[in-house]
């Protein structure tokens, strides 16, 4: 019988076919748990040998006004896909399905389902947010045979006040070749501020992604559907690559991570004239490369600019901290993997 402390989940689960198997630490590494150390506790679990079965994994429990951002991380690359699903005695929703490897297309597009309701629980485009306090049985469906798998839970107050920092400076200014998503165009090129941030990076690892990577990222849901956080990080472990996506704090937590080595994409969101210098005018949602903070200011690397010539920018710090802390918070945290 299993006893409630041992249903809880904790922040990261880790799923495999081997008892005792532990997790990388290329999965985990130490600079990335000092700047999270909430993501210390792990739980093990079984993974089950049935693919395409559900399987119950535990439960989480969230404060009133608090986010959670599912992450997937595998131990090699494989070809399948996940779907996870929040459950309790008043519903049930269940998140889009995230494909790692290439699936014919038949077995990727994604299926038509029942509406789904759980009181108390909103439903982001790839993350769930708790009107009031709520435990909720989390499942994961799992399609394909990975070697083992590793969830990890974001979590934050998903609207906060942004924290008063001393300006935060870092050791230097990370460097990747810029792009535009508008000077690249195609179909979907004002969408695709995700895949295009991360490419740069991907670049700067010494990877080489085709154009083809965009439609890679794009969810089968949708014709301009390239901003899924979980899809791209799938995609991005296609190389020798590997992240999470984390809703930050504080600036200095950013900073420790880039002075360890690690690369940064926020998602930020502004209204009209708060982010000077800013190719958007105002958005309710758009990526950047962060590359580091010097002289009040940070520097990034703005794919939303028109001419790769501009999308090195630099933006007042404070407002920047607006942009990205006050909801949300969420980075894409990325590093070489092998």
């Amino acid at each position: 019988m299993v006893t409630e402390a041992e249903d809880k989940l904790a922040q990261s689960c880790f799923l495999t076919e081997h008892p005792g198997h532990s997790v990388p630490s290329a999965l985990r590494p130490a600079p990335l748990l000092a700047a999270f150390p909430e993501l210390t506790s792990l739980t093990h679990r079984p993974r089950s040998k049935e693919s395409g079965a559900w399987q119950r994994l535990g439960t989480l429990t969230l404060e009133a006004g608090e986010g959670l951002v599912p992450n997937f991380q595998s131990l090699k690359p494989w070809t399948g896909r996940l779907t996870l699903r929040f459950e309790s005695e008043a519903g049930r929703l269940t998140l889009l399905p995230i494909t790692f490897g290439a699936l014919p297309s038949a077995e990727a597009s994604a299926s038509a389902s029942p509406p789904e309701t759980l009181p108390g629980l909103r439903q982001g485009l790839d993350c769930v947010i708790a009107d009031r306090p709520l435990t909720l049985q989390i499942s994961l469906r799992v399609e394909g045979q990975p070697e083992g798998l590793l969830l990890t839970f974001g979590r934050r107050a998903w609207a906060q006040g942004v924290p008063k920092e001393r300006a935060q400076e870092t050791n230097s200014l990370q460097a990747f070749p810029p792009r535009s998503q508008i000077a690249e165009g195609g179909e979907g090129a004002r969408h695709r501020c995700s895949p295009t941030s991360l490419r740069m990076v991907l670049e700067g690892f010494g990877q080489r992604p085709s154009d083809g990577f965009y439609e890679a990222c794009r969810h089968p849901a949708g014709a301009q559907f390239f901003g899924l956080w979980p899809q791209n990080l799938a995609r991005v472990q296609d190389f020798a690559a590997t992240g999470l996506l984390l809703p930050f704090r504080t600036l200095a937590q950013a900073a420790a991570l880039l002075d360890a080595g690690f690369s940064l994409v926020p998602s930020i969101r502004f209204g009209a004239g708060q982010l000077p210098g800013a190719p958007l005018k105002e958005t309710g949602g758009h990526l950047v490369v962060l590359q580091g903070f010097t002289q009040g200011e940070v520097a990034v690397l703005d794919p939303a600019a028109p001419e790769v010539e501009t999308v090195p920018r630099r933006y007042p710090q404070a407002a920047f901290a607006e942009a990205w802390l006050a909801h949300r918070g969420a980075a894409y945290v990325l590093w070489p993997s092998r």
